[in-house]
């Protein structure tokens, strides 16, 4: 990095020599990720107004591959083309632990992404980044998400977590 940007950007963080470090091995980090998104699971504990997943139908036009060798087989050759860090979705991925856990095994970098009702247990996958979705909190998720998947709504959403 030229000296001039190395300098503008120590400056824009105060000068503080830690963050300017912490920037330093998120950048080294981030060169390295090469990224791809899987869905798991067409299987959801809720059904939110607007999702995409449901509103367009995927859950009918995609199939579930819960076969523990396939999946294993399918991201041994993602990591094979160079793939290391793995976005992951569903409907709910957290519903399916077996199946997160072999990403944890050959993926070096992991996200999920959850509506953050059923926890990921911790033991082995404490590296995994987690991002849970959130429509406004309170009373707006309760109206927007808070819907079983036989379409009865219930009220107290983040109440519900198990």
């Amino acid at each position: 990095m030229k000296d001039v940007t190395k300098n503008a950007i120590f400056k824009r963080l105060n000068g503080d020599f830690e963050y300017y470090a912490r920037y330093q091995r998120i950048k080294q980090i981030s060169s390295r990720v090469r990224v791809s998104e899987y869905l798991i699971t067409t299987a959801c504990n809720i059904r939110c107004k607007g999702c995409w997943f449901f509103e367009y139908d995927f859950d009918k036009r995609t199939k579930d591959l819960s076969k523990k060798d396939e999946i294993k087989k399918f991201l041994i050759s993602e990591r094979n083309r160079g793939i290391n860090t793995s976005l992951i979705i569903g409907g709910e991925p957290t519903l399916h632990p077996k199946r997160l856990e072999l990403f944890a095994e050959i993926m070096e970098f992991n996200s999920i992404s959850t509506n953050g009702l059923k926890a990921l247990p911790k033991e082995g996958f404490k590296d995994f980044s987690v991002l849970i979705s959130l429509f406004g909190g309170g009373s707006l998720d309760d109206d927007l998400r808070a819907i079983k998947p036989n379409g009865n709504s219930f009220s107290g959403l983040f109440e519900y977590c198990s």
